[in-house]
């Protein structure tokens, strides 16, 4: 009796043997919008939900649960699209192991005029080798070949997911009601373009917008210009252009911006004057001494060293002044009195003005002027 019962048990092990050996766990990580468009961000939930309902139907294929899913890649601050790139094999073993998953599955895609172009890739999570499968179109069939190669690839068996009755458009899922752009800028009919396509002119008013509507959902580069003068700079290298951003067009909805441009010279004056300093002496303040730091980042992104310690002094004789001034650790004196009250001098990359007024019965004014010369005015124009 004993035997037999043995015999029953052994046969039914080897009979669930094989599914037992076959039977894969998956973690599908997520699907990339890489069109640089986020009005086709729609297609990620939808080529997750048409796999993951494929491969549901799969009976030697396990799906770990999204929720556990999300903690666990919430925990290790990971991105899906991370977890199969060059060089993150141990990552992905280490993903795996946590998941208690023997594969991860992760899809990539992007447009390519009136078609989506996918790409899936299956990591290996014991091995962290990688395998890619493709497919390019625009109908849900083009989501289901993707899922029969991937589940062909795990169970070792032919699916068909594919309806050829199904001819539904991906890009007929998107939602096209026009969004419009609520714009706030300072300039005064300036062009406004979007995607170098004329929209508006600017009111020039911070407190009264300006309303672009219309606009197709999307991503596009808004540009504001106005004439050769009025722009963005980007320091340190001090290079012009108009102003210009990217947008995001959500449908149905209003993109907020806020726009302040200026003059291209007024930003070379606020950062060309390093020092702009006056400085009294009278009978009651007889003696004066300052010191200051006015090191700055040069063109090249290099930072200058600038520190002077400046000191004068009033005296029935005549006041007397001296600027002691370090550039990049090289240290420089420079003196003015009644006989001899004004000194120029260029170091390096900036130019010290050292003046000194005896024109007032009371006072004697010392005024010492620091700026740099690597750039100046108009040089935007050049």
């Amino acid at each position: 009796m004993n035997k037999n019962i043995t015999k029953l048990f052994l046969a039914f092990i080897i009979a669930i043997l094989p599914a037992a050996i076959h039977a894969k766990t998956i973690a599908f990580v997520g699907a990339q919008n890489l069109s640089g468009n986020s009005a086709y961000d729609y297609l990620g939930a939808y080529i997750e939900g048409v796999i993951l309902f494929d491969i549901s139907n799969v009976k030697d294929i396990t799906i770990v649960e999204r929720s556990r899913l999300e903690k666990i890649i919430s925990e290790q601050q990971l991105l899906a699209a991370g977890l199969t790139a060059e060089g993150r094999e141990k990552q992905s073993i280490h993903i795996g192991r946590l998941l208690a998953a023997d594969y991860l599955v992760s899809v990539d895609y992007t447009m390519v005029g009136s078609e989506a172009s996918f790409t899936l890739r299956l990591a290996d999570t014991a091995t962290g080798a990688v395998r890619v499968f493709s497919s390019r179109g625009s109908t849900e069939n083009d989501i289901h070949s993707l899922a029969e190669g991937l589940a062909k690839a795990l169970s070792g068996k032919d699916h068909v997911f594919v309806n050829k009755a199904e001819k539904r458009n991906l890009l007929t899922l998107r939602d096209m009601t026009p969004g419009s752009v609520t714009l706030y800028c300072n300039l005064v009919n300036a062009e406004i373009l979007l995607d170098g396509k004329f929209a508006a002119y600017s009111k020039g008013n911070l407190y009264a917008p300006l309303q672009i509507p219309d606009i197709d959902p999307g991503t596009y580069t808004m540009k504001i210009r106005l004439s050769n003068d009025f722009g963005m700079v980007k320091l340190p290298e001090f290079t012009f252009s108009d102003w210009e951003e990217k947008i995001t067009i959500k449908p149905g909805r209003a993109t907020v911006l806020r726009s302040v441009i200026r003059h291209f010279n007024d930003v070379i004056y606020e950062h060309s004057r390093l020092l702009d300093g006056d400085y009294q002496l009278t009978d009651k303040n007889s003696k004066i001494r300052t010191e200051k730091d006015v090191s700055f980042i040069d063109r090249t992104g290099k930072t200058i060293p600038v520190k002077f310690t400046l000191s004068g002094t009033r005296t029935g004789s005549g006041s007397t002044a001296e600027c002691v001034l370090q550039y990049e650790g090289q240290k420089h004196i420079l003196k003015i009195s009644k006989e001899s009250p004004e000194v120029k001098k260029k170091i390096g990359k900036i130019k010290i003005e050292f003046k000194l007024d005896t024109s007032g019965s009371q006072k004697d004014k010392i005024s010492l002027d620091i700026t740099r010369t690597d750039i100046r005015q108009g040089m935007h124009r050049e």
